[in-house]
């Protein structure tokens, strides 16, 4: 027996599972461990040992999607950061696909990277059960988990400042563009907080941007209606900023339109939006970073994962 395919064959797990049983067993549960280890001693199964590669004062970076400007401000503070550290950055930009994202969390393990950063599309189980078997610690940005070391904002409490903000300003009609599909925090802030005011967000006035594609259809088809919305809350700014464009496009201009992440799009249109400490996330992920690199990677049975307030830039 001399491979860790064969043996999570017998065992019935994953390779990684199998992996994280060698490196870092405090991962994975007793029930297991056991099994794993149980094949091992059966067939005096004998891991090689590899030696650590030497630093190569490179980090990874991986985004979702660069020309978003919210992105993009993240990347220039983690390259000036690194570079006040006498590091340099590798840079991936997945756009928003799961199979390049992993493809380039395995590139990064061929450059033997310090470790990622990574601005992750999904926080799933399984997803991060596999970073935690990367040779290299990963900080996660932009969402948490207590599965890994991560730092995001609090979305739902943003999508609730907006629905507040739009309340006091008079507003009764709403409507909705964004992600709706699965847990989408900054949604349900918004909806929340309109319910516990006993007003209702209607479906026919929500635009899903990866199931409804035609935005301009959406918009005159809500202007259609008796009483179409008079204020929208939209899940970042270039969303918001599409937006915009469209409602202009149809002489549509008494609407307010909060957007999110308070971007330089935000800024050079002047419409509201929801702010993101970027440089106190990327700061903070860095320093941990840092922590974990100096541990030489090494797992720990509870993670950092904070999540910092959110505040409304109002225009």
């Amino acid at each position: 027996m001399s491979t860790v395919r064969e043996i999570a064959k017998l065992a019935g797990v994953s390779t990684a599972t199998v992996s994280r049983v060698m490196n870092n067993p405090d991962t994975v549960s007793p029930e297991r461990r056991e099994k794993v280890e149980a094949v091992m001693t059966a067939f005096s199964y004998q891991p090689h040992q590899r030696k650590r590669p030497k630093p190569t004062n490179l980090f990874g970076v991986i985004v979702p999607d660069i020309t978003n400007p919210f992105f993009s401000q993240f990347l220039d503070v983690l390259e000036k950061e690194a570079y006040l550290h006498g590091r340099s950055i590798l840079f991936f930009n997945s756009r928003h696909d799961r199979h390049q994202e992993r493809i380039y969390l395995e590139e990064c393990a061929r450059h033997n990277v310090d470790g990622v950063f990574l601005l992750p599309l999904t926080c799933e189980t399984g997803f991060l059960e596999h970073l935690q078997a990367l040779p290299y610690p990963v900080v996660m940005l932009t969402r948490t988990s207590s599965l890994i070391t991560s730092f995001a904002v609090d979305h739902e409490k943003g999508g609730r400042l907006a629905a507040e903000h739009l309340v006091k300003k008079g507003h009764r009609r709403f409507g909705y563009v964004g992600v709706r599909a699965g847990l989408e925090a900054k949604l349900n802030g918004f909806s929340d907080y309109l319910t516990e005011r006993h007003f209702i967000l209607p479906d026919e006035c929500c635009f899903d941007v990866k199931a409804d594609g035609d935005l301009n259809a959406f918009v005159v088809r809500c202007y259609q209606e008796k009483k179409p919305p008079t204020a929208f809350f939209c899940m970042n700014d270039v969303t918001a900023e599409k937006l915009l464009i469209t409602l202009q496009k149809h002489g549509i201009e008494e609407v307010d339109v909060v957007g999110f992440d308070d971007s330089m799009t935000a800024r050079l249109m002047a419409f509201s939006s929801v702010a993101q400490p970027i440089r106190e996330m990327a700061y903070r992920g860095f320093e941990e970073m840092l922590v974990l690199v100096k541990n030489k990677g090494e797992k720990s049975e509870t993670y950092t994962s904070l999540l910092f307030p959110p505040k409304l830039v109002v225009r």
